[in-house]
């Protein structure tokens, strides 16, 4: 018991540093009105100028990312270039939103050969050392797209929402320089980007695609309890995030319970404004007016003589 009790006073101060990631995650953004890691490494991205944050087009939690200008934008701390400096195995995940796409915005930078970039002609490219993968999705703008760029030694995989495109060529990042949103001057994201996640390990599983569209892996508790620290390190990986997922379910339902009185909401105003087109105004009475009960007065009939013959 008191070997229990050493393991969990050494390991529990590992969580006040952030929230549990999932097996190989290095930093998680969020982009909470911030440039700030939501992991325990606290890779907090470095600003040039004043990067700029939107509550008014989010894909999850209260601000997203952008747009993103030359004077104004995000790169990655010398912690997390070194992380992923050599890797021969990684996932890359996210998601973007574009106002425009003539400038060939490009929406991550990991070095000067190996980019994630939309070109004018819709055609969403992963380039790297190896050559480059374009993604069998057409992208549009003002719409919210989820992509994953993963490599696992061998083979890259491209995901875009739900559609997966494969090659077997290198994407291995020596002496990485990650800008967010950014490739030069002119190829910046004029949008939004949320939820950037880094990993170095090649993800078995990324998200599908249910009924409501396409769904992220459960966004971790920042904060779990302590009861929870504990079920963390005794309960298998597998039932750790089976709980998770109840926890996730619980936020889908939530979100549709919203919805449904969201739409409730608008069917009411709009019923309430055609009551108002089409009902019969009351006349107002001036402060002298005052109405009368004048009596009705039947129509007097007087009968027809008859005429004797």
């Amino acid at each position: 018991m008191k070997k229990v009790f050493l393991l969990l006073f050494l390991l529990l101060p590992m969580w006040s540093q952030g929230k549990t990631l999932a097996p190989g995650k290095i930093a998680e953004y969020n982009f909470e009105n911030n440039g700030n890691d939501a992991g325990p490494n606290a890779y907090t991205l470095a600003p040039t100028g004043s990067p700029a944050f939107s509550s008014a087009v989010v894909k999850y939690g209260v601000y997203s990312h952008g747009p993103v200008t030359n004077g104004n934008w995000y790169s990655a701390p010398a912690g997390l270039n070194t992380a992923y400096d050599g890797l021969t195995t990684y996932t890359i995940e996210g998601w973007f939103y574009l106002t425009s796409i003539t400038n060939a915005p490009c929406i991550i930078r990991l070095n000067a050969t190996n980019y994630i970039q939309v070109l004018p002609t819709t055609v969403f490219r992963w380039g790297a050392g190896g050559g480059t993968l374009n993604s069998s999705v057409a992208v549009s703008t003002l719409a919210w797209y989820y992509f994953a760029a993963k490599w696992n030694g061998t083979t890259r995989t491209f995901m875009v929402n739900a559609t997966t495109d494969t090659v077997n060529n290198s994407a291995t990042i020596t002496t990485p320089a990650i800008l967010i949103g950014r490739y030069s001057s002119t190829e910046v994201v004029t949008g939004q980007l949320d939820e950037f996640s880094f990993s170095n390990v090649a993800q078995a599983t990324l998200p599908t695609v249910d009924p409501t569209g396409i769904i992220r892996k459960p966004r971790l508790n920042l904060r779990p309890s302590l009861t929870s620290r504990i079920l963390d390190l005794l309960l298998p990986t597998s039932e750790v995030w089976a709980r998770e997922l109840d926890q996730w379910n619980e936020s889908k339902r939530y979100t549709a319970i919203m919805d449904k009185l969201s739409m409730a909401k608008q069917k009411l105003s709009a019923d309430l404004a055609y009551l108002k087109l089409t009902r019969t105004p009351t006349p107002k009475l001036s402060p002298t007016q005052t109405f009368t009960n004048t009596p009705v007065v039947s129509p007097t009939i007087t009968p027809t003589p008859k005429v004797t013959k």
